[in-house]
């Protein structure tokens, strides 16, 4: 089956395809192939499947190791700083498939980790919603209506309280405090792997999500630390560990 590469440029391998092709490159280069035969024979993989584009992809892959490049190289930008770390580190202790099955390993329990994580806030996340229709439905409907029995400023107790609930729920602030939330968390999330200094050591030390983020991010380290001191000293280890790092991780290994 043939198909251009220039229809594809920029393709790139979603996690799906690179587990995949972990899992199965893994088990072929122990048992006799090289990385070029497994990366050609999962190409063709995905063509049978019919997916052209990560077809593509990984047909760019297996160019740049024909010319020399590493795998780690060749595989760009699609790859996670978890992978980069633990890949380059098997690389560089030449043993590629030890690497790949520590990755689909940490892998697995990082999401198990983030499952329980989503699980833990599912519950809170749900009663909170259903509060605020709750109250929304107060604040809409039955205020107005007892309002005009009797004037909501001569409520007392209860029915006072329900009377700001209601207020609470549709007015302004509550929007307001939604939009504030979802930036917090979306900057969280972009600082996690980038932000440096005091401030976030002392995040790291006392501020969730910072704290689970280094757990799991220093537990991810010392695997590829491991692999990688197999084949160069622990100075050579951490020099080629902080070239793949992310700025945070950068930071905590340095400098040199």
């Amino acid at each position: 089956m043939m198909f251009s590469l220039k229809s594809f440029r920029g393709a790139t391998l979603g996690w799906r395809q690179r587990k995949q092709f972990y899992e199965s490159a893994s088990s072929q280069i122990i048992n006799g192939l090289t990385l070029q035969q497994a990366l050609e024979a999962y190409r063709k993989r995905l063509l049978r499947g019919g997916k052209q584009r990560s077809a593509a992809a990984m047909n760019q892959v297996h160019r740049k190791v024909r010319d020399g490049k590493t795998f780690v190289a060749a595989m760009g930008d699609c790859l996670s700083d978890l992978e980069r770390g633990l890949l380059a580190s098997g690389e560089k202790a030449g043993n590629l498939p030890t690497a790949m099955q520590l990755v689909l390993s940490v892998r697995e329990r990082m999401s198990r980790v983030k499952t329980k994580l989503m699980a833990s806030f599912l519950s809170p996340l749900v009663y909170l919603i259903v509060l605020y229709v709750v109250l929304r439905m107060i604040g809409l409907e039955i205020v107005p209506a007892f309002a005009q029995i009797l004037p909501a400023e001569k409520w007392t107790g209860w029915a006072y309280a329900m009377h700001v609930m209601g207020q609470l729920a549709i007015g302004w602030r509550v929007p307001v405090t939604v939009l504030c939330s979802a930036a917090v968390v979306g900057w969280m999330v972009w600082a996690m792997p980038r932000w440096t200094g005091s401030g976030r050591t002392f995040c790291d030390r006392h501020v969730f999500p910072f704290t689970t983020y280094r757990e799991t991010a220093g537990v991810t380290w010392l695997l590829g630390f491991a692999a990688l001191t197999r084949a160069v000293s622990e100075t050579v280890a951490l020099q080629d560990q902080i070239a793949t790092a992310s700025p945070w991780l950068a930071s905590s290994c340095g400098p040199f």
